[in-house]
């Protein structure tokens, strides 16, 4: 069955000496980086933990953090990213959530995770052992890789699960789509704890290219156009208003050949984009697109210099295969093009459904996060269709 975790440690065993992960102190190796993760991975399945259950991971924005997402993952388990700087409530929330009982640390985020008081399980990472068995991966494509929570904006966060398949989707799309290989160099801004970031990640790992991780804390928007440049990144995704901030802050004679696509993400794009077509190669692109924590990307558009849209807001395309959008209007009807409604998104591509810990224990129950139908979900967007989506 084709999984993260085997689709990784083939990647890893065919380019052992490629540089998987890169911040601003260290990188890492394919080897290095299995290695580290069999290590870890061997921690999290000791005794009796060795089925099927969530793990938050709570780290610094880190090689460290990417190594433990990977040795989750060859443990049959699914993550939960968190920021050290994560509130406590908050934390409290994730793992109440959750259901999660084990949790990843380091000596520096350890202290957090005392702080709230919580009573699960955890695990120093830098106290893993070094001469690990091998770990038991998980086999099953619709099993959980990760539970992704929403903002809690509107009242308590909740929790959606995303299932192998599903990021491997996403991976072969985009892909085979942009033309990524191993020669490419991903931008990570986004923190694990973010949707977003786990795309990311799974994009360069799972093409045997390098994961190049930004720290926006420490470094901000002066620090982007050198790191860009120095890293060779052809792949910047980064969130819409720090994408403003970068081009605002770029000068006469700045050059950026290295970029192959910039994806603006987190808000509506508009046409400001076109500012930074003289700082970029010929080839260069940029993708608007459509997303939520619920359901994932299910549309997008690719804007080059050739096809530019001529109106504001950027279209984010059309659906996605296997996903279909619909615009409705109060009373559930579908509008038409132009008319303004609230999107709902339907498709085999996410569950269609919140976490909901004593449901997925049951193993009758869990039937339901298996269901081949289509889910379907009403965002709380609004939007219309155009001729260009």
């Amino acid at each position: 069955m084709d999984t993260i975790a085997t689709r990784f440690e083939s990647i890893a065993r065919n380019s052992p000496d490629s540089i998987a992960v890169q911040d601003h102190q260290r990188s890492i190796s394919y080897r290095e980086l299995l290695r580290r993760a069999h290590a870890l991975s061997a921690r999290l399945t000791q005794g009796e933990r060795r089925g099927s259950e969530p793990v938050l991971i709570c780290l610094p924005h880190s090689v460290e953090m990417i190594v433990a997402v990977v040795a989750v993952l060859l443990s049959n388990k699914f993550f939960i990213g968190a920021d050290p700087n994560t509130p406590p409530k908050r934390l409290e929330a994730l793992c109440r959530i959750s259901g999660t009982s084990l949790i990843v640390v380091n000596t520096s985020s350890a202290g957090t995770i005392h702080c709230f008081g919580g009573t699960a399980s955890i695990v120093n990472m830098e106290t893993a052992i070094s001469n690990a068995a091998q770990p038991i991966h998980c086999l099953d494509e619709l099993a959980p890789a990760s539970l992704q929570f929403t903002s809690g904006t509107t009242g308590e966060p909740k929790a959606v699960a995303r299932r192998h398949r599903d990021f491997l989707r996403r991976v072969d799309f985009e892909t085979d789509s942009e033309n990524l290989s191993s020669t490419d160099s991903f931008c990570l801004m986004y923190r694990v704890g973010f949707s977003a970031a786990s795309n990311d990640v799974f994009l360069a790992l799972l093409n045997g290219a390098t994961l190049q991780i930004y720290d926006f804390e420490l470094y901000g928007v002066a620090g982007i156009s050198s790191w860009i440049l120095d890293r060779q990144i052809t792949r910047l995704h980064l969130p819409v208003e720090v994408y403003r901030q970068w081009l605002d802050s770029l000068s006469e004679g700045d050059f950026f050949p290295c970029i192959k696509q910039i994806i603006p993400s987190g808000k509506q794009m508009v046409r400001d984009y076109q500012n930074a077509w003289r700082y970029l190669s010929a080839d260069c692109t940029f993708v608007s697109r459509y997303a939520s924590t619920e359901t994932g990307m299910v549309s997008r558009h690719v804007i080059s210099r050739q096809n530019q849209p001529s109106e504001d807001p950027v279209p984010v395309g059309y659906p996605l295969e296997e996903s279909n959008i619909r615009v409705l209007d109060e009373n559930l009807c579908p509008l038409k093009d132009g008319d303004i409604g609230e999107i709902m998104i339907s498709g085999h591509n996410f569950t269609g459904r919140y976490w909901d810990t004593a449901t997925f224990s049951s193993a009758l129950d869990r039937r339901d996060y298996d269901n081949p139908a289509p889910a379907s979900h009403m965002t709380g967007d609004f939007g219309y269709f155009n001729d260009q989506g």
